[in-house]
């Protein structure tokens, strides 16, 4: 039951129905767009002082919030410089005692070697003592 013949379609557009509207109804038609018309803008208006409200509020915040920022930055520069100043302090204090223990040992040293001078001035002088006793 096949056959080869192919049938065609005959497509035909479809009658497009206008409707006739009256002067009464085009008039009813213009006020109900005109009022939408007005309804959206004043929507729109309203959305975008909300949006430049929203956005003072947020330009507001956002400087409250560097004020906070600059008061936490000054705040932790304190802090820093305190501990700076503090590891100073100890480094200064540190340093101190080292210096007077570099002193403290270097009087030692110093004594001891003036001993040593002040031993061998004694035996020179008892040498010359004793010539002197020899030569008299």
């Amino acid at each position: 039951m096949s056959s080869n013949t192919v049938t065609k379609r005959a497509y035909t557009k479809q009658p497009k129905v206008v409707k006739l509207i009256s002067k009464e109804e085009k008039k009813e038609l213009l006020s109900v767009l005109k009022s939408h018309v007005k309804t959206i803008k004043r929507e729109t208006t309203k959305a975008q002082k909300e949006a430049e409200k929203e956005a003072k509020v947020a330009e507001k915040a956002a400087k409250v919030a560097e004020k906070v920022a600059e008061k936490e930055a000054a705040k932790e520069a304190k802090v820093a410089e305190k501990e700076a100043e503090k590891a100073a302090i100890k480094e200064a204090k540190e340093a101190e005692k080292v210096a007077i223990k570099e002193a403290k040992e270097a009087e030692k040293a110093a004594i001891k070697e003036a001993a040593k001078e002040a031993k061998k001035a004694e035996k020179e002088a008892a040498k010359a003592a004793k010539k002197a006793e020899k030569e008299a």
